[in-house]
C-alpha cells in the first residue's frame, strides 16, 4: 500500500506560495472539491496539497484534521548569514518552545525521506548552499515530518525557478523508492550540521535529528531516549561530531554507555 503524503504551504509564506503555484503549474497537482481552511485542496496521485493562512510553526495538530502517513512543510527560510540556500530539517524542540510545538519534545521523522530529500537538493542546484539544520521549533504533530525551506531572503522566496526546483525534489522524492543507508542520531558541531552533511553526502548514512552544540545542555538521558523514539527508522548508532561537543563530550558519552546505545564519531568516517 501507498504512503499518503500531506505537503503544506503558507498564504503568509511568499516561499511557500511560490511551491504551491509551481505544484499546480508544472507539477500536475489537480483541484479536488474537498475545502480545508477555506482553500481548495489540490491531489497527484498520493500527493495532497494543502493552505493554510498561518505560520507553518505553529500548525500545531494538523494530523488531527489532515490524514496522512508524512507531512511536509514546504516554507521560506530565515537566516543572519543572508546566504542563498535550501534547506531540510526535522521538527522539535530540544529546550524551551518559543516557536511553537512543545517543550523537550521532538516530533516524529524519516531519517531516509530526509537524506534523499537533501541528497536530491544536491544533485539539482550549484547556486545555492544545500543544508540540514538542526532540529529546531514547531509545530507539533504525531505523524513523521519534515521541513523543505528555501533562504535566506526575499529575492530568493521571490524567486519562481527555485520554488519549482523545490516543487520538483519534493515530487520526485515522494515517488522514488528510499535509498537504504544506516540510521543514526547526530549530536554537536554547528546549526547547519557542516560535519554531518559531508558524511550524509559520501555515505549510505542517514540522520534526522540533530542536536547542535548550543542546545547540548538540554541533551540528557531522556532527550537522547526522544531522538531515538522520534526517528521512524531503526537507529543503528549516535553520531558524534567530538570537537563540536566542547565541554559536554564526557557527560553525553556517559549517557550514551549508560544506555547501552552504540556510537560512532564523525573523524571515523
Amino acid at each position: 500500500m501507498n504512503n499518503n503524503y500531506a505537503i503544506i504551504c503558507s498564504n503568509l509564506d511568499k516561499a511557500s506560495v511560490n511551491i504551491k503555484d509551481s505544484l499546480i503549474q508544472d507539477f500536475k497537482f489537480q483541484e479536488t472539491s474537498a475545502i480545508f481552511e477555506n482553500e481548495v485542496v489540490f491531489q497527484n496521485g498520493n500527493i495532497s496539497l494543502y493552505t493554510v493562512n498561518k505560520e507553518l510553526i505553529y500548525c500545531e495538530n494538523i494530523n488531527n484534521k489532515i490524514d496522512a502517513n508524512y507531512f511536509i512543510f514546504a516554507s521560506k527560510h530565515q537566516s543572519k548569514t543572508k546566504i542563498p540556500s535550501l534547506t531540510v530539517h526535522s521538527i522539535g524542540n530540544w529546550g524551551s518552545a518559543d516557536l511553537g510545538g512543545i517543550k523537550n519534545k521532538l516530533v516524529l521523522s524519516s531519517a531516509l525521506l530526509q537524506r534523499d530529500l537533501f541528497i536530491n537538493l544536491n544533485k539539482i542546484s550549484l547556486e545555492y548552499e544545500i543544508i540540514n539544520e538542526a532540529t529546531h521549533h514547531g509545530p507539533f504533530l504525531n505523524k513523521p515530518s519534515i521541513f523543505i525551506e528555501i533562504g535566506s531572503t526575499e529575492k530568493e522566496w521571490n524567486n519562481k525557478e527555485t520554488a519549482k526546483l523545490i516543487a520538483k525534489v519534493i515530487v520526485e522524492t515522494i515517488k522514488k523508492e528510499r535509498e537504504i543507508a544506516k540510521v543514526a542520531i547526530g549530536f554537536g558541531g554547528l546549526h547547519t550540521c557542516t560535519n554531518f552533511n559531508k558524511i550524509i553526502i559520501n555515505n549510505k548514512v542517514a540522520i534526522a535529528h540533530f542536536c547542535p552544540k548550543y542546545a547540548l545542555q538540554y541533551l540528557n538521558k531522556e532527550m537522547i531516549k526522544e531522538s531515538i523514539n522520534k526517528t521512524i527508522e531503526k537507529v543503528d548508532y549516535i553520531l558524534l561530531d567530538w570537537k563540536g561537543l566542547k565541554d559536554e563530550k564526557q557527560r553525553i558519552l556517559n549517557d550514551i554507555k549508560e544506555l547501552n546505545i552504540d556510537y560512532k564519531k564523525t573523524s571515523e568516517f
